[in-house]
């Protein structure tokens, strides 16, 4: 069942978890909260479930399910596929569902940024198959693409960093920099962007300027902040002008 992961949590376990429902109704106090026991209420009814899953998606389509009869649908699955130990790896000889539940539940949800929870969607969800895969891999239903994928990106870090004579310290930002060359000429031919380009439009993060570039800049800022001072001053108190100049 490839949905996502935080769907299959919310879905079967937050959504009758009183701990989670006064987490999400409470956000001024989130801070304060330390200790998170789950509260599971078995008497809360389907339909009640529904709204509140619904109340906890309301800002993200992408996860949305209005339909109650899907609702009820999908729940008796995903109940399934949480909750039996045979869909975890080693048949949840290690505590791997209560890993995979205390990473995916609402609490979590609400802890990652805003703009993580908007890229999650029901269906093929990227961030689970990407940014969670370490946890997502625990479960039998990621998909083997995502397995794939992981396998690939240990085996190339590790190939990269075993050739690189530089010290632990460093290792890691040498490691970094060597992939980059090397993605970089490999994505320009591909999609005609850098990988460092479009790894910053991945991350949102702004470009880093180049040293003369950023000394250009704060010299323009600094004379535009000289102007404006001086305009706010009469004119003719040429001594402020002159201090300025």
């Amino acid at each position: 069942m490839n949905i996502c992961n935080f769907a299959k949590v919310i879905i079967s376990r937050s959504t009758k978890d009183s701990t989670s429902i006064n987490y999400f109704n409470n956000p001024h106090s989130r801070s304060e909260q330390n200790t998170l026991t789950p509260v599971y209420n078995s008497s809360v009814s389907l339909k009640q479930r529904h709204e509140n899953y619904s109340l906890f998606m309301h800002k993200y389509p992408f996860m949305q399910i209005n339909n109650f009869k899907l609702y009820c649908q999908k729940t008796a699955r995903i109940q399934e596929y949480v909750t039996n130990a045979k869909y975890y790896e080693h048949r949840n000889q290690g505590g791997e569902r209560e890993t995979f539940i205390n990473h995916f539940n609402l609490i979590q949800w609400l802890k990652i940024s805003e703009t993580e929870r908007k890229q999650h969607k029901l269906g093929n969800c990227m961030p689970c198959n990407t940014t969670h895969i370490d946890i997502s891999k625990i479960h039998k239903s990621v998909s083997e693409t995502s397995i794939q994928i992981l396998n690939l990106s240990e085996q190339i870090v590790e190939n990269v960093s075993s050739i690189l004579p530089t010290s632990t310290a460093t290792k890691g930002k040498k490691t970094a920099q060597a992939l980059i060359n090397v993605l970089n000429p490999l994505f320009e031919n591909q999609f005609r962007k850098s990988f460092e380009k479009s790894a910053a439009e991945a991350l949102h993060l702004s470009p880093i300027e180049k040293s003369a570039d950023k000394v250009k800049n704060e010299l323009t800022l600094l004379k535009k902040n000289k102007i404006q001072i001086i305009e706010a001053t009469s004119v003719n108190d040429r001594d402020v002008e002159n201090f300025l100049a």
